[in-house]
C-alpha cells in the first residue's frame, strides 16, 4: 500500500502543465487580452495521438478541457491548422514556446 501511496504523491508532485509539456509532442498556446487557449499533441499508451485543448481566462478561473484522439498526423495537422486558423481569427496571438 505504501508503494501506490508513494507513486501517487510523486504524480501529484508535479504541477500539471510539468507533467502535460514532459509527455507532449506538441504545445501551441495562444493569448488575447483576457483568455488563454493551449493546444497539446501527445501518445497515449496505445501509440494512439491525442489532442487536448485547454481554454483559460486570465483574469479569472473559468475554463475548459476537450479530448479528442486521433487516427494520425495528417489529420492531426488538418486539426491544428483549423485550431490556428480560428484563434487568430478570434484576435488571439501565438505564443512563443517556454
Amino acid at each position: 500500500m505504501a508503494r501506490w501511496s508513494a507513486i501517487f504523491n510523486l504524480r501529484t508532485a508535479f504541477d500539471e502543465h510539468a507533467w502535460d509539456v514532459w509527455r507532449c509532442i506538441m504545445v501551441l498556446e495562444f493569448a488575447s487580452e483576457k483568455r488563454g487557449y493551449r493546444v497539446s499533441i501527445a501518445r497515449d499508451l496505445l501509440g494512439d495521438l491525442v489532442l487536448e485543448r485547454r481554454w483559460y481566462g486570465l483574469f479569472n478561473r473559468r475554463g475548459g478541457k476537450m479530448v479528442q484522439i486521433l487516427p494520425d498526423e495528417d489529420s492531426a495537422d488538418k486539426v491544428i491548422q483549423s485550431i490556428k486558423s480560428a484563434r487568430f481569427r478570434n484576435g488571439y496571438k501565438l505564443l512563443p514556446p517556454k
